[in-house]
């Protein structure tokens, strides 16, 4: 299988609603919404921190899914030309 890149991939989650594909040997394959976690939460939290979408607080642990990521996917989603920026998918 061809691996994508995440932005690419997420753009494509976003606009066909496809929740499990590969990604550069990570699969996200759930939903993620307020109050997901586990690792493809992490995995999404690093892509947005390298992206500049998000900034963790010195001391907070990547893996929970709240407020802070939920704001960073709604910039990443708006800056990607996604509509609505919901900040979840």
């Amino acid at each position: 299988m061809r691996f994508l890149s995440l932005s690419f991939l997420l753009s494509l989650m976003f606009a066909l609603g496809i929740v499990a594909t590969s990604v550069s040997a990570e699969t996200l394959n759930t939903n993620l919404t307020i109050g997901s976690k586990g690792a493809d939460v992490a995995l999404l939290q690093r892509f947005l921190v390298s992206k500049g979408f998000l900034e963790m607080p010195a001391g907070v642990s990547h893996g929970y899914f709240g407020p802070l990521t939920r704001a960073a996917v709604a910039r990443w989603q708006g800056a990607n030309g996604i509509s609505p920026a919901v900040g979840y998918f």
